[in-house]
């Protein structure tokens, strides 16, 4: 996704290693706080109080389980889901200050509740977001096209005025529409976007950040000045709205305008922060003195402009990608603090540009600085999505399976079915540069053929065999398609700049197996019985790859001491008595010793002696292809007791063509396997067919 440098990956995993150390610490202080801001000894304050002016219906009360979400899908550890969910349990209480909510309810809840729903699919989380979502969407004003920003106020206006920030909340009414299967929803947020598009964007790229507007027609009435300098002034973190907000319209809805306008904002906001060497002021044009900045304007524009980079040619790619990399590495050199002394982790976060206010609530710590700025370090690792986005509210994959006869790949949804998909002859006798550049043609067509825009996609996912080195996305052996030290993740993206994992075809397979049919297993193995035995293990439903990446090649397992030679060196392997190349040479084999036998009649009708043949003649109750099908479970039995007594597995799903014959050869093998096994006397592993046959690959490619 971001095409980082070495010395930039480096950078971020250190950063992210730095923030999880501390927040460790922070986590479990705080496990049962909503903070804020923090006090004059560096602890976080507690918005759960109820205690005003920051009490349960504040506006920011989102960002702390939101925060925390971010480390647990990053780090698994279940201290930060656990305070994540304790402070989704209190926020209930703001459900019932009715009159002190406002248009933030998205903050307040999309990123907390919508999260925890799409991470986890707690049915309590999704009510809870899709209330606040209802009580967004009954702020719609139809006449004016806006939805409301506050509520009236002592003046009576609050109905009439929009803020920039409502841009970062209306992306729960997207989600909104797709939950309800209700696209009232979404075209609320579109007509809003449009009309917030039209009051607050200025011709020069800078935004107002309130406006008051006729509520009969939403036309601009005045500009108010809001929390920046003054009325025209340029508050920077409104600006930040403004990028990252239309970005997520245009994310939405595949609409250019948005796309344009978050561009417009952008460039103006970087323009001005590279005057200022990156170190973002509360107002672009606030005096001379006194000095404030505002690292939660930095920290959200980064976001902004890492977004809008996935959505851009090369050349621009790299201007987005790097302002928002100077922009992250000013706020880590002179405003993070990875230590344990204080709870916040940015210093020198502001509210806003309040006369008369004297130093209250400038360059301080405020929890949406450190949100969005562990929110840009997380989407530079390249973790998972957390939040609704696409024109469908879920991203896409693409699983691409490289075999050493076709190429076939799928478009893949977040639930691992398969909305689309193709195939291409290999061709594995050329260049694998030309192999490459079919994949990558392969998977454009897929997206045009979709409808899909390319920011609706996660990643490409390649199964490739062979010896796969995932962290780097080289090849480093495979005899299959020849390739030795091949760069493949870096070939794929000169074609398609989308982010490219790749790992061994096996693997893929199994992860695409245990994906859709097997996920409650803590094991589970992939068995492919096809030109070799091809394997993975899955293990709390991870890829077991061991040290250096090429664990679970089972079907190299030794099963007859001095036996056959095999395709990789050795002999005896169980890739050479129990796949289906070595089936075929058993079938052969006997079908030369007995010329009176069935399979010569059957062999002659397919063209060719198969793995079929011995199995069609054996229910014909020919002798000699019964012996041919005994003598090949035997040797596939005999393997999976090795492997069964190495993982104890749930479950065993056999894979490859062969499987096919399903029962006729897995009522057998699992007869011996449970008799002989080590396991006899305790619960017994299943053996199963595998359900998935040619799509696992590309589903497993996908999830990757």
């Amino acid at each position: 996704m971001y095409n980082l440098s070495n010395e930039d990956k480096k950078w971020v995993d250190g950063v992210w290693d730095k923030i999880d150390a501390k927040m460790k610490t922070v986590a479990k202080k705080n496990i049962n706080k909503i903070p804020y801001t923090t006090d004059e000894n560096g602890d976080f304050d507690d918005c759960a109080t109820g205690k005003w002016p920051y009490d349960l219906s504040w506006w920011t009360n989102g960002f702390w389980p939101g925060y925390m979400w971010l480390l647990y899908v990053g780090t698994g550890d279940g201290l930060y889901k656990e305070a994540a969910e304790n402070a989704e349990n209190l926020l209930d209480g703001a459900f019932a200050e009715y009159d002190h909510l406002h248009h933030d309810v998205g903050f307040m809840w999309h990123i907390s509740a919508g999260v925890n729903y799409r991470l986890t699919g707690n049915k309590k989380s999704r009510l809870r977001a899709l209330y606040a979502a209802d009580f967004l969407a009954a702020r719609y004003n139809p006449a004016g096209k806006y939805v409301r920003s506050w509520n009236a106020d002592s003046d009576t206006d609050g109905y009439n005025k929009l803020i920039i920030d409502s841009m970062m909340n209306i992306p729960m009414l997207y989600w909104a529409a797709k939950e309800h299967n209700d696209d009232r929803f979404k075209q609320m947020a579109i007509n809003h976007a449009n009309t917030v598009m039209k009051t607050h964007i200025r011709p020069d790229g800078t935004s107002h950040h309130i406006v008051e507007v006729d509520p009969k027609d939403g036309s601009i009435v005045k500009s108010l000045g809001g929390q920046g300098y003054e009325n025209g002034s340029t508050w920077t973190r409104g600006q930040a709205w403004a990028i990252y907000g239309f970005t997520l319209s245009y994310i939405h809805t595949g609409d250019e305008k948005y796309l344009m306008t978050a561009k417009k904002v952008a460039n103006a906001f970087i323009a001005c922060a590279a005057q200022s060497d990156w170190i973002v002021p509360l107002d672009f044009r606030q005096p001379p003195e006194p000095v404030i900045y505002d690292a939660t304007a930095a920290a959200c524009a980064a976001c902004g402009l890492l977004e809008i980079s996935k959505t851009c040619s090369e050349y621009d790619k790299k201007n987005y990608l790097n302002a928002a990399l100077k922009l992250l590495k000013a706020l880590d050199e002179k405003a993070a603090d990875y230590t344990t002394d204080k709870d916040n982790l940015l210093d020198y976060c502001s509210e806003a540009y309040y006369p008369g206010r004297g130093e209250a609530g400038l360059n301080t710590a405020i929890i949406y600085g450190d949100y969005y700025y562990t929110e840009a370090i997380y989407k530079l690792k390249g973790f998972k999505e957390l939040f609704c986005k696409g024109r469908n509210c879920q991203m896409y994959n693409i699983g691409i399976d490289l075999g050493g006869t076709n190429i076939a790949a799928g478009i893949v949804d977040e639930n691992g079915q398969i909305l689309i998909k193709h195939s291409v002859p290999t061709y594995k006798e050329r260049p694998t540069d030309e192999i490459v550049a079919d994949m990558a043609s392969l998977a454009k067509k897929l997206i045009a053929e979709s409808g899909l825009n390319i920011t609706e996609f996660s990643s490409v996912g390649i199964g490739c065999p062979g010896t796969i080195d995932s962290k780097s996305g080289e090849v480093v052996y495979s005899n299959n398609i020849p390739m030795e030290h091949y760069p493949m993740a870096q070939r794929f993206k000169e074609h398609l700049n989308l982010p490219v994992i790749i790992d061994n075809d096996a693997n893929c397979a199994a992860l695409g197996e245990y994906t859709v049919n097997g996920n409650e297993a803590k094991v589970f193995i992939l068995i492919t019985l096809g030109t070799g035995v091809g394997s993975g293990v899955i293990i709390n439903g991870k890829i077991f790859h061991g040290f250096n990446g090429a664990a679970a090649e089972l079907g190299h397992i030794t099963l007859v001491s001095g036996g056959k030679k095999c395709t990789c060196g050795k002999e005896g392997c169980l890739e050479s008595y129990a796949s289906a190349t070595a089936l075929i040479e058993q079938t052969k084999v006997a079908m030369s010793a007995n010329n009176d036998s069935i399979m010569h009649e059957i062999a002659k009708n397919e063209g060719e002696v198969s793995g079929r043949t011995a199995f069609d003649a054996a229910k014909q109750g020919d002798n000699t292809a019964i012996e041919v099908v005994n003598n090949y479970a035997r040797y596939l039995a005999d393997g999976l007791v090795s492997i069964e007594n190495a993982f104890q597995p749930e479950v065993i799903a056999i894979g490859g063509g062969i499987s096919k014959e399903s029962e006729y050869l897995l009522k057998p093998v699992r007869e011996y396997v449970q008799n002989n096994g080590f396991n006899k006397y305790m619960k017994k592993t299943e053996i199963v067919a595998a359900k998935l046959f040619n799509d696992a690959g590309i589903i497993g490619a996908a999830m990757l």
